[in-house]
């Protein structure tokens, strides 16, 4: 890992890199990198929801509108680069959002809005002074509200983009959660993880074991807590039935989502895009709004990033198939099945030829569709030229990198043809996707070095 900042990439004289030991800009052979990590906070660009993901052959994923699908062309408008057009035949699947997917919050990009509980904090109701102003949500955007007093013995730190947590301690923020949510981050460790996650509680600012869903993780298992009154009318907090997460088994990091659909008084838990359980929640429903990330162990040890919380109109995603289908399969929103071919999507609607004969589906009354596979064509060669650049909002995107200069990324993707990209939405660039490589942790979450700069 060599820390530093990127000066540009061209195609001709590989990739410049300003280290702070070296008077000139060294130069690599794209070759010869694995990525490049941006550390310092990269545009937000959250604005508006997206109303589709589309995922293709290579391991694309697109976040946009959908303008028009024929039979040969798919038309995107994406956040990032305006109009895409790429070929049908290497689309795979598009999940469609509902119109209740209003996305609350992503980052951390800092540590404003934030309450920090210090290392030994008092727990069972004991209040402790509000370290962090309340946040302000400035159109759809959470930011930070007032100055940051000085916190004594912090258990969490921002560091590149995450939160560290240094002691056993709080780390809460008051999102004003809706009925129906979606919590998804990042958690890596170094050690056995020990960690509590309160959704939809009212104390932010320390521990309170009687408020709010509270998701105990502990080894390769997570537990779910919650409030419940006995036939006495005296309050209860027990546990829920646990469930084994195997993706925790070694491992060092997994990418977890929470959704809570107090409506239906249902909980669930998902493992890096897998189900894990579904718990049945009935009966009162906790009244807070806000989310607190709570570390019991005393060394801390324990990173939370890439967080991202919506509101969520409680369709599930179904999971791609595995083998390959030879007709598209759509998934509606009340839970039907169709097999048969998408004609058209166009104007929103779905022109689709199935067992009923041709039908025009609202395409909002879908949830996934999922597109054959040519199992005949050969797979694309690799090329040694190709990044793969992820960006701010959870897309990613394979191509020829011709020129990063400024503030502008040109290359050319064999989806997309010419695609230019701001600078600041790219947070990780990935050399030669295609080449075989161990799998790896958040690289050097864990070293003390001041991470704003890139690595």
């Amino acid at each position: 890992m060599l820390l530093g900042s990127l000066e540009g990439i061209s195609a001709q004289s590989g990739v410049r890199w300003k280290h702070p030991g070296s008077r000139q800009p060294i130069e690599f052979a794209p070759t010869n990198l694995h990525q490049v990590r941006f550390a310092v906070p990269r545009q937000g660009a959250i604005g508006s929801p997206t109303s589709c993901r589309f995922r293709f052959a290579n391991g694309d994923e697109i976040l946009g509108e959908l303008v028009t699908l024929d039979g040969e062309t798919l038309v995107i408008d994406s956040w990032f680069g305006g109009k895409l057009r790429a070929p049908r035949k290497e689309l795979r699947g598009i999940s469609v959002n509902g119109a209740g997917n209003a996305l609350i919050y992503e980052g951390p990009l800092n540590d404003g809005g934030w309450k920090f509980g210090g290392s030994g904090v008092v727990m069972g109701g004991v209040a402790r002074p509000a370290l962090i102003n309340p946040a302000a949500i400035l159109g759809g955007i959470i930011g930070f509200d007032g100055a940051r007093p000085a916190v004594q013995n912090p258990a969490w730190t921002f560091k590149n983009n995450g939160f560290i947590s240094t002691a056993s301690g709080t780390l809460g923020r008051d999102f004003k959660l809706p009925p129906v949510v979606r919590v998804e981050f990042d958690m890596a460790w170094k050690d056995m993880p020990s960690m509590r996650i309160a959704l939809y509680t009212d104390v932010i600012d320390r521990m309170d074991y009687s408020s709010g869903y509270q998701f105990y993780f502990s080894s390769s298992y997570v537990y779910l807590y919650r409030r419940s009154v006995n036939e006495g009318g005296g309050v209860m907090f027990s546990a829920t039935e646990n469930a084994r997460v195997p993706q925790m088994n070694n491992r060092r990091k997994v990418r977890f989502e929470l959704r809570i659909n107090k409506e239906k008084e249902t909980a669930a838990i998902y493992a890096d895009g897998s189900h894990i359980k579904t718990w049945r929640v009935s009966g009162a429903q906790p009244e807070g709004t806000g989310v607190l990330f709570y570390s019991q162990r005393p060394d801390g040890s324990l990173r939370i990033s890439n967080l991202r919380v919506s509101a969520w109109d409680g369709r599930e995603e179904i999971s791609a198939p595995t083998n390959a289908i030879s007709e598209t399969l759509v998934h509606l929103a009340n839970s039907d099945r169709v097999g048969g071919k998408v004609n058209a999507i166009k104007d929103g609607k779905l022109a689709f030829t199935g067992p009923a004969g041709e039908l025009q589906i609202p395409l909002q009354r879908a949830t996934q569709i999922f597109f054959p596979t040519d199992t005949n064509a050969p797979p694309a060669a690799p090329d040694a030229r190709n990044v793969r650049a992820s960006l701010v909002r959870g897309d990613s995107v394979t191509f020829t990198l011709e020129r990063w200069e400024g503030a502008e990324v040109t290359g050319t993707s064999a989806n997309f043809g010419k695609v230019t990209l701001r600078a600041d939405s790219v947070k990780n660039l990935l050399f030669n996707p295609a080449l075989s490589r161990p799998p790896t942790d958040d690289l050097g979450v864990w070293d003390d070095s001041p991470f704003g700069r890139e690595e």
